[in-house]
């Protein structure tokens, strides 16, 4: 499964509530950082990718 497949439905079930964050903002800011993936510059890109991908393997396993 490539990353942005893995990413669209990561970012499915966060906006479905399957999977959230009680810590305060951390929904917003990984709301914000799939945006930055999709819409930001290359460099942008590739910064909000690692984050996100941390992110995602720390809520999946």
């Amino acid at each position: 499964m490539s990353f942005e497949d893995r990413l669209a439905e990561f970012r499915r079930q966060l906006i479905s509530e399957a999977i959230y964050s009680r810590l305060p903002g951390k929904n917003e800011e990984t709301l914000a950082m799939i945006s930055l993936y999709r819409f930001g510059s290359s460099n942008a890109r590739l910064e909000a990718k690692r984050w996100l991908q941390k992110v995602m393997e720390g809520v999946v396993k």
